[in-house]
């Protein structure tokens, strides 16, 4: 991997948790001292133009959604870059309310028949046509303040929403 692109990815994970703590409504005051923290599996899945993007949007919605939400991993969040040169680019954030719960998810979802027939077509794309052309997985932990995710009302409408994507920086270690 180049180190430019690292670089560039390390930051746009980190915007990314910044970005959702604010567009997400984190309430500090729920979350106290001896509350635990969230961890959050963020995928950045870059796509081809073309039919693979409605693979991609189908599995989301008809196979994988559903069978976190049976194993208890929710709400997932899928969010999709509208302009730029990422385009097309889907952000996945996955909440875990244990740090077993994400080392175990794949594995219990490749083990669940209905996430397997359902998403088949993703999970199965032929090399020649492969569901995405690069898919990137960062794990990040809840801040201490802001413990735990809530989805905000709006979200319940199921209505479009345009999010913004935050970079942040801190002159040392002690501010980040």
């Amino acid at each position: 991997m180049k180190r430019r692109q690292f670089l560039k990815s390390s930051a746009a994970a980190a915007a990314t948790a910044g970005a959702l703590a604010s567009t997400l409504n984190l309430s500090a005051a729920e979350s106290g001292p001896d509350t635990a923290r969230e961890y959050y599996e963020l995928r950045l899945y870059h796509l081809r133009r073309g039919p693979q993007q409605k693979i991609f949007d189908d599995f989301y919605r008809l196979a994988a959604i559903p069978a976190y939400g049976r194993i208890g991993v929710g709400p997932v969040g899928v969010f999709s870059v509208i302009t730029g040169p990422d385009s097309p680019t889907m952000y996945v954030l996955i909440p875990h309310k244990t740090i077993e719960s994400f080392a175990t998810a794949t594995d219990t979802l490749r083990a669940d028949p209905e996430y397997l027939k359902a998403g088949a077509e993703f999970i199965n794309a032929p090399a020649g046509s492969p569901s995405y052309a690069r898919v990137e997985s960062s794990l990040m932990v809840a801040f201490a303040g802001m413990a735990k995710m809530e989805t905000p009302a709006v979200a319940a409408k199921n209505q479009s929403r345009i999010m913004e994507l935050r970079t942040y920086e801190s002159h040392s270690k002690r501010r980040t």
